[in-house]
C-alpha cells in the first residue's frame, strides 16, 4: 500500500537525501546490447544502450506533459529533481499530467534501475494509466531476450 496521498515513500525521499555512494572496485554496470520496445494500450516505452557510467536518460510522455532528466543509479544525482519527484503525487490522484509525468519517473527509476537492475540506458517512453506493465516489463523482455550486458566500469 503506498502514500495516503499518492506520494513516494517518505522515508525513501529523506533518505535519499543523506545517502552516501560507496563504490568498490571494480563496479559493474548493465545496460541493453540493442533496443528494446514494449508496447500496450496503456503506452510504449523503448530502452536502448548507453555507454558505460552515462546513467538512465528519460525521456517521458505522460498526456501532453513532458518531461526530461537524467539519473545515475550508482551515482550524484541532482538534489531539485531529487525533491521535485519524491514530492509528486501519483498520477491517480495528481492534480495535472504535469506533475503526474514527473512522479511516474519515481516509478521508471523503480521498474527499470532497482527492479530491473540497469544502470545505463536511453529511456523514451509514452504512459497512461497502468504503466506498470510496461515499465516492468521492457526490463523482464530485455532479461528474457538476454539482451542484457553487464560491463565492469
Amino acid at each position: 500500500m503506498g502514500h495516503p496521498e499518492g506520494l513516494p515513500n517518505p522515508a525513501l525521499a529523506e533518505a535519499l537525501g543523506n545517502v552516501e555512494v560507496l563504490a568498490t572496485e571494480p563496479t559493474t554496470r548493465a545496460t541493453v546490447n540493442e533496443p528494446v520496445s514494449l508496447s500496450n494500450d496503456h503506452g510504449s516505452i523503448t530502452i536502448a544502450p548507453r555507454e558505460l557510467g552515462a546513467g538512465i536518460r528519460f525521456s517521458v510522455r505522460y498526456g501532453d506533459s513532458t518531461f526530461e532528466c537524467e539519473v545515475d543509479p550508482a551515482g550524484e544525482n541532482d538534489p531539485d529533481l531529487i525533491e521535485s519527484v519524491t514530492t509528486s503525487t501519483t498520477p491517480y490522484l495528481s492534480p495535472s499530467e504535469e506533475e503526474a509525468v514527473v512522479h511516474s519517473i519515481a516509478d521508471l527509476v523503480s521498474d527499470i534501475a532497482v527492479i530491473g537492475g540497469f544502470d545505463d540506458l536511453a529511456v523514451d517512453a509514452d504512459l497512461g494509466g497502468e504503466y506498470h506493465t510496461l515499465t516492468v516489463g521492457v526490463a523482464r523482455a530485455a532479461r528474457d531476450r538476454d539482451l542484457t550486458v553487464e560491463r565492469q566500469a
